[in-house]
């Protein structure tokens, strides 16, 4: 993938991916102002998706800016997609709400860690342990560049930590998302409620 970019093919340079549409709701000026702040930290991004005109043309305003580091795919293209979220090592995901969102539970699965705002179906499914024993992402509470900026460094931290990476990594590809797992959290909350009811 790197190569296909023409990006540094360095393994110790984190790539981070944003995969969906520029539209405001997905935070892409957020992402865009939050990897300005922290363009003093060792990364790479390649952002892909369509949407509005003006953002679109910020994200490739973005390639212009950091020409080794960025690169902007303005189309739709789920087998690019899949590639990158095998190859990536974080997910942007800032979005100002998400109902649920699935960029983040697909890109667990491949090992792509999730940094992001922490609304919605995001906050249910990623898990942020200051500790990080039990962590499967990275999350910021304020939709802010300045809030994914903070977690971005707190991201790149961990990936400097190959140990801590890789937990990261594994507990997110061992998430369960199944409606195995679903169905019985469910049938346990028809249980609990009907020994209360009677």
């Amino acid at each position: 993938l790197l190569k296909a970019f023409s990006l540094n093919p360095d393994p110790h340079l984190p790539l981070m991916i944003f995969i969906g549409r520029m539209e405001s709701q997905k935070g892409i000026d957020l992402a865009i102002e939050g990897l300005r702040q922290v363009s003093d930290q060792p990364w790479q991004a390649i952002f892909l998706g369509t949407g509005d005109p003006a953002l679109e043309a910020a994200v490739l305003q973005m390639e212009q800016e950091f020409p080794g580091r960025f690169r902007a795919a303005i189309r739709f293209d789920a087998q690019l997609a899949r590639q990158m979220y095998a190859a990536a090592d974080m997910l942007l995901m800032p979005s100002r709400y998400e109902p649920c969102g699935l960029a983040q539970m697909i890109a667990m699965r491949y090992g792509c860690i999730p940094v992001a705002h922490a609304t919605g179906g995001l906050k249910d499914t990623i898990r942020d342990d200051p500790a990080r024993a039990s962590s499967t992402g990275f999350l910021f509470d304020a939709p802010s560049a300045e809030g994914l900026a903070q977690a971005l460094g707190r991201a790149l931290d961990a990936y400097a930590d190959p140990d801590a990476w890789q937990k990261i990594q594994k507990n997110a590809m061992q998430s369960d998302f199944s409606w195995r797992r679903s169905a019985l959290e469910y049938a346990h909350l028809y249980l609990k409620l009907g020994e209360k009811m009677s």
